[in-house]
């Protein structure tokens, strides 16, 4: 008979010792939601006595408090989260610094409440006020407070300042039917001088929501870190002008607006290290391209969003990702932006969509970034009839490849020390020109600098079915591995 089988059903709880416990339940406490957590905490700790004591006394498990508002059938807000669970959770914290998130949900499974609570909201407004991280949406939570300011006279000004907020993501900047939220915010972010990493969520910020947030003085100016969408170029142009000190940022651009480069200023960002722009159809602005107009001016529209790259100056910039499709791509941009203010000497890191470009142009941009130590040639987006001669091959590699004999080091990337390679972005038939390459490269390289590849986005080779035809197809590369050569699959081959 299976010994296990007299085993009772709790055996697990009173045999794993407690401080491995401790560890299950941060990682778990981890991987929730801030809207959820508190509640998910509560139900672990229902399960034995020694569990509700290791919760209860860990006060870095009571660290994320959320809010949730809904509407009754009359549209009214009104919070649904219960007191005592946010009493709970603040209690239980003690003085830990929290993580907070409010959000509107349209769901209305629960009966709205015969008279509205305002401690909910109250209760979440002193918890963010001790929080370091915060996600807001500012609309739902200003609706709210405002049936209370017209039902028991609140004034918004009675929301705490967030001394402590370091970082934080706003769903909505600016809602022009709710202007009581500009008092709210006003309050909400003055003196948040510790405030370095925002990132915009929701919506595209267009014109009104950068006016917006001048007129609330958002400390934009103190930022280090920033994402966000911009609905037009001259929405983007205008933000970033504001926010001198950016160190890292990613900003998503729209591919299809008819801005007037002309009446575009360069913005200098000494501090700027990290720099991502991808580039997004808006369908809001202007709607399609027009078939009346002249199809020189719809193929430059196309290139706007890359455009913007040749009026940033970055001369202290070590990192640069550019996702821009081959309708989007501008040459020209990109040698405006290395002719420019901004070093390419400095720029160590280069992330290019693979399938951006051609492949004479994705090598002009490498070859005038001398000092390059990484490459990363992937594609993040969906492939949609894309045909073999699209993607990278021999030509490219046989470039890469090249040796300068005055100079003794590779023509183009002298110093590349990792290539990263999307699987799904390179002819399959190139595989030998590419192991060619990376071998070539790996003799030449130093212990100190030991080239190595990373072939990512593999499931075309995990998925085959037929193991001998996927190591078939890259057994050049796999030679090289067994070589000492450091190649590195992702997702790994299965084994067997």
């Amino acid at each position: 008979m299976d010994q296990r089988s007299k085993l009772p059903p709790d055996w697990v709880l009173h045999t794993v010792p407690l401080d491995i416990w401790r560890v299950i339940f941060h990682i778990f406490h981890r991987d929730c939601s801030i809207i959820t957590a508190a509640s998910e905490m509560i139900s672990l700790s229902h399960v034995c006595s020694s569990w509700r004591a290791a919760i209860k006394d860990a006060p870095e498990l009571w660290t994320k408090v959320g809010l949730v508002t809904r509407t009754n059938h009359c549209s009214i807000h009104y919070p649904s989260t219960k007191t005592e669970l946010l009493s709970l959770v603040l209690q239980r914290s003690k003085g830990m610094p929290l993580t907070t998130m409010n959000e509107f949900s349209e769901t209305r499974t629960r009966p709205p409440p015969a008279e509205f609570d305002l401690a909910p909201v109250e209760l979440f407004l002193k918890a963010t006020a001790r929080a370091r991280t915060s996600d807001l949406d500012l609309p739902a939570l200003g609706a709210v407070l405002f049936i209370f300011q017209k039902i028991d006279g609140i004034s918004m000004q009675d929301a705490p300042p967030l001394h402590l907020l370091e970082e934080l993501t706003l769903f909505t900047v600016y809602y022009q039917e709710l202007p009581h939220c500009t008092e709210l915010a006003s309050r909400l972010w003055k003196d948040s001088t510790l405030l370095r990493t925002v990132s915009f969520s929701g919506e595209p910020i267009c014109m009104d929501d950068v006016q917006w947030l001048e007129s609330t003085q958002f400390p934009l100016g103190q930022l280090t870190t920033l994402t966000m969408t911009a609905d037009t170029i001259k929405a983007f142009f205008k933000l970033l002008s504001l926010t001198p000190s950016l160190v890292t940022t990613t900003i998503y651009l729209p591919s299809n607006d008819k801005f007037n480069f002309k009446n575009a200023k360069f913005v200098r960002l000494e501090a700027l290290q990290n720099l991502t722009l991808r580039a997004y159809f808006n369908e809001y602005l202007y709607g399609n391209d027009s078939e009346e107009e002249d199809g020189d001016l719809v193929e430059v529209n196309r290139k706007a969003a890359m455009r913007v790259l040749g009026f940033i100056a970055a001369p202290t910039l070590t990192t640069l990702s550019l996702r821009f499709r081959k309708r989007s791509w501008s040459v020209k941009a990109f040698e405006k932006f290395t002719d420019g203010a901004s070093s390419p000497s400095t720029i160590e890191h280069l992330s290019l969509d693979a399938l951006g470009g051609s492949h004479e142009e994705k090598l002009e941009c490498i070859r005038r970034l001398p000092s390059l130590r990484t490459l990363e040639l992937t594609v993040r987006d969906r492939i949609k009839d894309v045909n073999d001669a699209q993607r990278i091959g021999d030509g490219f590699w046989s470039a890469l490849r090249e040796w300068d004999g005055e100079s003794g080091g590779f023509a183009l990337c002298p110093r590349l020390e990792k290539l990263t390679l999307g699987y799904n972005s390179m002819s399959k038939t190139s595989i030998a020109a590419l192991a060619d390459m990376v071998g070539k490269r790996w003799r030449q390289s130093s212990e100190s600098s030991n080239f190595s590849l990373l072939l990512t986005d593999a499931d075309g080779l995990t998925k085959r079915g037929i193991l001998t035809e996927a190591i078939a197809e890259i057994s050049p590369l796999l030679e090289l591995k067994e070589s000492g050569f450091k190649l590195t699959i992702k997702p790994d081959l299965p084994v067997g």
